[in-house]
């Protein structure tokens, strides 16, 4: 009598596979390169087939070709192979003051996809003395020892050096500190309505002196002088008259 053997369960099932993606220096679980575990017998075991490999290829960050081996609770196994992604830091653009160096932190995009316990520092510092674009290196360190490095783009604002706020961009600003509207460095508008200049400013905001009322001080001494003279020429006549009169007795 001839008897065959029954089918395995790695003659039943196709493990399908889906790339994983790792922080670098974390070795995933290669469960994770399995798509259809649902569709695989219960006590189905994903291993790394090269495990040591896998621990140097996730040090480095790229895409890397893994294997993995599954073993079906009969005993007999499959092998497949999968992509291990392991993130590299990317950078981005990032604005700063002049004067002022940014955390290099804030120049890496994708840091939620960097193992904890990540840290950056400025391998090369941009130059933030003079407004405009400038390149800055970031260093990454890894929690494994190993540091990659990106290069950035730094915008530097200029800074009024009067009030220590940015310059405004447009051909027009506003001077908060003394309230004038400036149009390329001129005042041309008092925008609180004080005075335009602390000249004037000051001399406003004096109080004013009473002047002498010379118009009707010289009305007064007109009449005065009219009234002296009439009394005079009252009396003149007078006493011409009196003399007449002595004359004719």
């Amino acid at each position: 009598m001839h008897v065959t053997n029954p089918a395995t369960d790695a003659d039943k099932y196709t493990p399908e596979t889906q790339p994983i993606t790792t922080p670098e220096g974390k070795v995933p679980d290669p469960a994770d390169g399995i798509k259809n575990k649902a569709d695989l017998p219960d006590g189905t075991k994903y291993t790394w087939t090269n495990p040591d490999q896998v621990a140097q290829d996730v040090k480095k960050p790229g895409s890397h070709t893994e294997t993995i081996t599954v073993r079906y609770p009969d005993g007999s196994e499959d092998t497949v192979t999968v992509t291990v992604n392991v993130p590299a830091p990317e950078g981005q653009n990032i604005t700063t003051d002049q004067g002022k160096l940014p955390n290099p932190a804030d120049a890496i995009k994708n840091k939620d996809q960097m193992p904890d316990g990540t840290t950056y520092t400025w391998k090369q510092e941009p130059d933030v003395s003079t407004p405009g674009d400038h390149t800055g290196v970031v260093e990454v360190h890894f929690p494994d020892g190993t540091t990659y490095e990106v290069t950035v783009d730094v915008h530097v604002d200029a800074v009024n050096p009067d009030n220590g706020g940015n310059m405004n961009s447009g051909n027009g600003s506003i001077d908060h500190q003394n309230g004038t509207e400036i149009n390329n460095g001129s005042v041309i508008e008092n925008v609180t309505g004080q005075t335009q200049n602390s000249a004037t400013n000051s001399t406003s905001q004096q109080p004013a002196k009473t002047l002498p009322q010379t118009g009707n001080d010289s009305s007064k001494f007109s009449a005065l002088a009219g009234l002296s003279l009439a009394a005079f020429a009252s009396l003149f006549g007078f006493a011409g008259h009196d003399k007449k009169r002595k004359a004719d007795k």
